[in-house]
This record gives C-alpha cells, structure tokens and sequence, in this order.
C-alpha cells in the first residue's frame, strides 16, 4: 500500500517538472502574439531613441519662409514714363482753392524719383533721372460764363528752394477753357533734373577775350526724398470773352509729408 503511495507522488513530481517548461512556453508566445497585435493596431508608439528628434519636430514650428526674403518693393514703380521710386505719397488731400468762380481741388500728391524710357527722355531733355511731383486735381468753373485757367503751367516752389516747371504736354487736361459749369480732372506734372555731376569747364582760369559755354549741374542729393513741402502758383482765371481777370492769383501750400 505504501508502495502504491510513493508511486503516485512520485508520477506526480514527474509530470510537475514536464508541465513547467510547457506553461512557461505558451505564456511566452502568447505575449508575443499581443505585442504584435498592438503594433498592427497602432497602439504601440515607436521609443524615441534621439536619432530621430528632427524626424519628430512639431511640424508647426518648421518654418515655411524662402531663406532670401525679396526687400520691400511697394515704392517701386513703372509709370508711362519710366521706372518710378517713390518717396512721399498721399491720397484722399481732397483740399479746395477758390479764386473767382473757380474751385480747384488737390486730390492727391506723389514725389519720386523718375528714370525715363527711352522715347520719353526727349521730353526730359536728355535726362537719366529727375525729379517727378504728381499732383491730381479737380478743377471746376462754377460760373455760366466761359473762364480760362491753367494748372497745367503752374509753378511749384519747393522747400528745397527749386522751382519745378509743370510739364503741360506730359499732364493731363485740366487747363485751358472752360465752359460754363464746367469741370475738369486729372493730373499735373512737375519736373525737377536731378542729374548729378561734373559741371563743364566754364569757370576755371578765364583769360581774357575767352568765351566758354557748357552746363552747370548742381549735385542734388536725394532731392525727392529731401522735399517736404512747397507752394504751388497758378495764374489768375480771366474770363473767355474779354479776358479780364477774374480772380486772384493761386497760392496753394502743399505739404508732402
């Protein structure tokens, strides 16, 4: 009986050691097959080893900017006449001038500076860079009789001290005759040479009997960027018929600034 005992516990023991080392191999396996799953799954992020840390940068914080950013460009311009560079600029002036029955609004004001095309430097008189003053203006006769005005060749005296001479052929129709009840819009030119240089030899060691005759250039420097401020002189309007003044003339303060 006793023998029997041992037997079975023995048996037992045996079948305890055989049973170990297969319950420890399906526990592995199992837990292999749920790493994988979660894997498949997306559950299971990838460890950040540092390799790969500009892999993971936040993408809102990479910059999207060109590494040459192209300099501010809204001054420059192209106008009929050339390649414009602005300096002061102003819209929505909107002052009115009465002299007689003539009212003469400033609209707008622009100082630049102005390298010509080619088929326009004719009209600059040679010139490879000036001064240009734009002035828009609305120019209305309100009488029922016929006036004659010219803005169109006007004198503007800038602080600078330099008279620029309207350019009539350049600017718009807003000069001239008017008819009754009457108005006109557009805009005025005006030219300053801005040319820098060497004057021609006109001045040194003249002796006697000797003429010489050659340009005198006044190095100007950043004269559209120094211009602040300026009056503009227009004629007197006369009437149509007898051409007798009808009004004083215009002196109109213009700040560019």
């Amino acid at each position: 009986m006793n023998t029997d005992k041992k037997g079975d516990s023995v048996r037992k023991v045996f079948l305890s050691i055989l049973l170990v080392p297969i319950l420890t191999l399906i526990v592995a396996c199992t837990a292999e097959e749920d790493v994988g799953t979660q894997e498949a799954d997306g559950r299971t992020a990838p460890k950040n080893t540092g390799d790969n840390e500009e892999e993971l940068a936040n993408p809102s914080e990479v910059s999207n900017e060109p590494n040459n950013v192209e300099p501010n460009q809204d001054n420059k311009k192209t106008s009929e006449f050339g390649k414009l560079t602005i300096e002061s600029e102003q819209q929505d002036v909107n002052d009115t001038y009465e002299t007689g029955p003539i009212h003469l609004t400033i609209q707008s004001l622009q100082v630049a500076s102005l390298e010509p095309e080619e088929e326009y430097k004719q009209q600059f008189n040679g010139r490879e860079s000036l001064t240009m003053v734009t002035v828009q203006m609305e120019v209305e006769n309100t009488s029922e009789d016929p006036i004659r005005i010219d803005p169109s060749q006007g004198v503007l005296v800038t602080n600078t001290n330099k008279p620029l001479d309207a350019k009539p052929a350049l600017s718009d129709d807003v000069g001239g005759d008017f008819n009754g009840q009457t108005t006109k819009e557009g805009e005025v030119y005006f030219i300053l040479d801005t040319k820098l240089g060497l004057s021609a030899d006109i001045g040194q060691d003249v002796s006697g009997q000797v003429t010489e005759k050659g340009e005198v250039y006044f190095a100007i420097d950043s004269l559209a960027d120094n211009m602040k401020s300026g009056t503009l002189i227009i004629d007197a309007p006369h009437s149509g018929e007898n051409y007798s003044d009808v009004g004083e003339e215009l002196y109109i303060d213009i700040n560019f600034q």
